[in-house]
């Protein structure tokens, strides 16, 4: 049965679906993934995961391994045989191969507006109510933290993408337990995202029948263009953008 992308959503929770080529979306009563533009999900489909799951932003992800798997396959393994050498004694110096960058006229571009100002910096997880307080706590910038901060189960990668596109749609809330209203003020702490390490499959998503780096996932971020779009109009009040 030929289905469109308004039922996408309850044919994630029956993982039961395959995006073809054209875009269209297929039935498969008996698949036990979800394919999404050449990508695997072999990970939980809860209620509103397929607002991160898009067929666009699962083909960039696909682009972006094509394209970059072979050097960070090359540079892990560089990693270690430069460990080796570390182990042995040797030293870290400069590369002779990047010398006439060095000794190059040169300089970096201006540090963006909302970065100008960085006295006071809070990181932590990308949890929901940890991510309001953040954003509220008077820092001027919040980095989400993807990595160290977060515990990378499956659900707190997704939902953390969630809370990061709420974020910066300045839409973000939470209820707890007990019936408290967790929202952002007017005056919001940028966010600065961090990734993943390359060095980080994500054991739930497969290419090629293969675990690939979860870094490309958050390449892919549903708030990026959007929040680049609100710095360069200036249209977040109190701050609130996204880095």
């Amino acid at each position: 049965m030929l289905q469109t992308a308004p039922s996408l959503a309850s044919s994630m929770l029956d993982r039961s679906i395959v995006l073809t080529g054209d875009g269209a979306w297929f039935s498969i009563s008996l698949m036990s993934s979800v394919f999404v533009a050449g990508l695997e999900i072999t990970g939980p489909l809860k209620p509103g995961y397929e607002a991160i799951f898009t067929p666009e932003a699962c083909r960039f992800v696909a682009d972006l391994v094509h394209e970059f798997e072979p050097r960070r396959i090359e540079l892990l393994a560089r990693r270690q045989q430069r460990q080796a050498e570390i182990d042995a004694g040797k030293l870290p110096d400069f590369l002779p191969e990047t010398a006439s960058i060095r000794n190059g006229d040169w300089k970096v571009a201006p540090v963006p507006p909302d970065l100008l100002d960085r006295r006071t910096e809070i990181t932590g997880p990308v949890e929901r109510k940890m991510a309001i307080n953040a954003l509220n706590s008077g820092a001027q910038c919040w980095m989400a933290d993807f990595e160290d901060a977060n515990s990378p189960t499956w659900e707190n990668v997704v939902e953390g993408q969630i809370n990061l596109r709420d974020a910066v749609n300045r839409n973000i809330r939470y209820t707890s337990p007990e019936g408290k209203i967790y929202a952002i003020g007017e005056k919001v702490a940028t966010i600065v995202a961090r990734p993943r390490g390359w060095h980080l499959d994500e054991k739930h998503v497969l290419l090629d029948g293969k675990r690939r780096t979860g870094a490309a996932g958050h390449s892919a971020r549903h708030d990026s263009r959007h929040g680049v779009d609100r710095n360069h109009h200036g249209r977040v009040r109190g701050g609130g953008n996204f880095v």
